[in-house]
């Protein structure tokens, strides 16, 4: 038998960033004044409702629409979980339950062990966990990662904030009547990896998981729905067996844990005492011991392991559980509850305690501020042909296993107490999964929080609240080594899909240095150039212009050209026909009614000239420039004529402008006889191409549901803007200028920052002259902050704190480069740092200034020099 074993504590690092900081993540601040203002809302009564979720029936009847409206109206309960139905029974009756619930949002819970189709009839069915814990270890995990975040979307689309998922129970005893095929596997490394993994695509798709059966319902041979199981093994075995899976569970932070009904003696001697009903078992075990800080749901408590003990439910309160599912019958169970209050067997303290939880949870899951649920179509929607390709992956891994049952992998655990979230200590440049796993099969990377960096979690939250940005990727790395990377919010703000640390994002004006500069850089040993050279002598067409044929690269690079920008480029493909006078104002009035930016409307009946550009592929239209609209390639030669039949007016001057690059990547095209992008690929294989940065991603097998949305360019290109780039210039150049066009995550561009501090070299691999290396991000302009291609910071004191790029932090040696739609990274040699922030700021709309105007990325970077002290 051929086996491979596999230390995941990297796996475990992973985990140990995600729920635990979905509190942590939001703005204390406004959550605490949240919880406040609707803490002093509630009665005492509403305030006991808010521990209690009964099981409501998703039939659209008036009898089970009456028993959802006593349950919220009479005894005030916090949520629900609806029994089984369709998609759109289930809709209906969430939006009818939500209507009635006023001082507090009402949360819906789903038992979904298996997805939707647990509960639901119409709803895309997936494998068993048993059959999932076949899957080879070295694609499973991953594979579980995108069912969690499929699985929260399917959810979120239907009104849905918990998950009464996964399984954590050991599948040790083949006669267990009710776990079986439930349970991902017969030993804790079978379980943990696929469940964690599982648990970190649900929350980062906004929805908590819940871990079951605390304490380990796998090894009993009786079915607690029925009666009450006995579990007699020792102390020892119990902690290092079946409360294994829950304690890493509970170290990764995650949202729930659902306490099960079984008689433990090893763990609380008290005879015939269900687990739910011990405070040994909940209170002193998991949240004590085990440090578990998220929330505690009973199971079921109509089932007959628990629900012939008197005063069950106010015994569960007492015991740590903190959410009450289905007493039954509710009202019996809301007279024990007022009498063992009134009786100061449970106290108000003791109620209010818990009721802040729960309100804390239901700000972070964003609980009554979903997008109100749309019934028609939602089973299409839910039922997506992705839903659908993902259980098709699902299966063909399964056949793949049954096929050989030979080749196995065997995780290897990390120690509980060996667990440090604190650093990941890979070598530079290379994900813990990346060398497990083949390129299209990687689907996440760990991310990697930093208790340290807890105030830039805060920040972030804030500048999310703010909705300076829908969502954001943050990596830092020091010596070599990621310290921090964090992938937070939405790919919009509609909340269609997570954000993630495989969003892959356009790079915009970030390209100048992450893709032309090291194009150059190449160039200029290869090729001997000098940054003194005329340009004019690698571009002819320059020598016939008398005022730009003695630039050099070096002015060029420093913006010393006076070069204009901001020319539209764009507006020579535009039908004349289609408009009289200019194609847009200052000002909105008719015809100029489409807001093209903040003090900016287009004429609402432009259309382009079918010269230049068509909505169709062909021979003579071949670039693309947005989805269904294609350009004509002799277009570029255009834009450099343009170029060269601007005026100057004052050269030597500083004038930032995109177009200098637009001729540097001519410069490297005509020296190389390559495509820039080209060239890059071949280079630079470890950085640039398929699955890693690149141009046209769409073109390079990136999926559209991988790339951050820009703009919904209404003015222009007519659609939102995903995949192609949104840079006019560069778009209309085809997809690849020197000025923009770059995609890519933080993860993936990071080796690129971390070969230009390393002067050169990267995993002991040398792609540049260190010299080259030197020159370039070190020398600077003698009349502005720029450096050669890069930006510096600013240190003249009539410009810093309105104009300083860069944190006051940051030494001077520091350079970097920021991009419009919300991108920068920053290299501080004297600290062997790295900073990269990623966003889509300019979603849907390119007026949102809030990130640039409360200068978001310059503290978050201050924030992380204080961090790092």
């Amino acid at each position: 038998m051929k086996r491979v074993f596999l230390l995941l504590s990297s796996l475990f690092i992973l985990h140990n960033t995600s729920a635990q900081n979905m509190l942590m993540r939001a703005d204390a601040e406004s959550m605490n004044h949240w919880v406040d203002s609707v803490m002093s809302a509630l009665s005492p009564d509403e305030r006991l409702g808010q521990l209690i979720m009964p099981i409501a029936s998703s039939r659209d009847d008036e009898a089970h629409r009456q028993n959802i409206r006593r349950a919220i109206e009479v005894y005030h309960v916090g949520g629900l979980l609806f029994s089984k139905g369709t998609i759109a029974s289930q809709a209906k009756m969430t939006k009818y339950a939500r209507e009635l619930s006023d001082k507090a949002p009402l949360w819906i819970a789903f038992d979904g062990e298996w997805g939707l189709a647990m509960r639901l009839s119409d709803a895309v069915k997936y494998p068993r966990n048993a059959a999932l814990g076949t899957i080879d270890a070295k694609v499973r995990d991953s594979l579980m990662y995108r069912y969690g975040l499929e699985t929260a979307r399917q959810l979120r689309l239907l009104g849905v904030n918990i998950n009464f998922a996964p399984v954590l129970d050991i599948n040790s005893n083949p006669n267990n009547p009710v776990i079986g095929t439930r349970s991902f596997g017969s030993t804790v490394w079978d379980v943990v990896p696929p469940a964690l993994s599982y648990c970190q695509g649900l929350e980062e798709g906004g929805i908590m998981s819940v871990g079951k059966h605390f304490p380990g319902h796998g090894d009993t041979d009786t079915d607690s729905h029925k009666t009450l199981p006995l579990l007699s093994h020792d102390r020892e075995r119990m902690l290092s067996f079946e409360c294994a899976p829950f304690r890493y569970f509970a170290r990764a932070g995650y949202g729930g844990i659902m306490v099960a009904h079984m008689e433990v003696p090893s763990l609380d001697s008290t005879a015939n005492t269900p687990s739910t009903l011990s405070r040994p078992i909940v209170n002193d075990l998991l949240r004590e011991k085990f440090g578990f800080n998220g929330l505690i749901f009973t199971d079921g408590l109509a089932m007959k392991g628990v629900n012939n003990i008197a005063d069950y439910s106010v015994k569960a309160l007492l015991a740590g559980n903190d959410v009450l599912l289905d007493p039954t019958p509710l009202k019996n169970q809301w007279q024990s509850l007022k009498k063992a209050l009134a009786d100061s067997v449970i106290t108000q303290e003791m109620i209010d305690e818990k009721c802040r939880r729960v309100l804390q949870w239901k700000y972070v899951l964003c609980v009554g501020r979903e997008k109100e649920l749309q019934v028609k179509g939602l089973a299409d929607r839910i039922n997506s042909d992705g839903a659908r390709h993902l259980l098709a992956v699902m299966n063909d891994e399964i056949e793949k296993a049954k096929r050989n049952p030979t080749s196995d992998t065997i995780i290897a655990l990390p120690p509980l107490d060996e667990i440090d979230p604190t650093e990941q200590t890979l070598p530079q440049g290379n994900a813990p999964l990346r060398e497990i796993l083949p390129p299209d099969t990687i689907t996440h990377r760990p991310q990697i929080t930093n208790p340290k960096f807890r105030r830039v979690d805060s920040l972030v939250q804030a500048a999310l609240d703010a909705e300076a940005f829908p969502g954001c990727q943050i990596l830092v790395a020091q010596k070599g080594k990621i310290i921090y990377n964090r992938a937070f919010g939405w790919l919009d703000y509609d909340r269609t899909e997570p954000n993630s640390l495989e969003t892959v994002y356009d790079l915009a004006s970030v390209s100048k240095a992450a893709a032309t500069i090291p194009a150059l850089m190449k160039a200029y040993d290869q090729y001997d150039l000098k940054f003194s050279d005329q340009m004019s002598r690698y571009i002819p067409q320059l020598r016939k212009a008398s005022d730009k044929k003695n630039l050099t690269i070096r002015q060029a690079l420093l913006h010393e050209t006076d070069i204009r920008d901001g020319w539209s480029f764009y507006a020579m493909t535009l039908d004349t026909t289609s408009f009289e006078g200019q194609h847009y104002s200052t000002v909105p009035i008719e015809p100029y009614t489409v807001q093209q930016d903040k003090r900016c409307w287009f004429h609402n009946g432009l259309r382009f000239d079918t010269t230049w550009v068509s909505d169709h592929k062909d021979a003579s239209h071949t670039l693309p420039i947005a989805k269904g609209l294609y350009l004509n390639p002799i277009f570029r030669d255009s834009i450099l004529q343009k170029i060269i039949d601007l005026p100057l007016k004052r050269p030597h001057r500083y004038r930032y402008s995109c177009l200098n690059f637009v001729l540097l990547r001519n410069l490297i095209e005509n020296v190389t006889k390559t495509p820039m992008d080209q060239y890059l690929y071949k280079n630079f294989p470890e950085f640039y191409g398929d699955g890693k940065l690149c141009f046209n991603p769409l073109e390079h097998g990136i999926p559209l549901a991988r790339i951050a949305p820009t703009e919904d360019d209404r003015a222009l290109r007519h659609q939102l803007l995903r995949g192609y780039v949104h840079d006019e210039l560069c778009a209309w150049s085809g997809g690849v200028e020197g000025n923009a066009g770059l995609f890519g995550s933080a993860t993936q561009l990071y080796p690129v920052l971390q070969m230009f501090l390393n002067g050169g070299t990267y995993n002991g691999k040398r792609y540049v002259n260190a010299i080259t290396v030197e020159r370039m991000t070190t020398q600077k302009s003698h009349i502005s902050r720029r450096g050669l291609g890069f930006d510096k910071p600013e240190f003249d004191p009539k410009k810093k704190l309105k104009m300083n790029p860069c944190c006051t932090e940051a030494s001077p040696a520091t350079y970097g480069h920021s991009g419009y739609t919300g991108t920068c990274f920053w290299i501080d040699p004297k600290h062997e740092l790295i900073y990269i922030f990623l966003c889509n700021r300019i979603n849907p709309h390119r007026w949102n200034t809030t990130l640039g105007e409360e200068n978001y990325r310059q503290r978050i970077q201050s924030l992380i020099y204080e961090a790092i002290k």
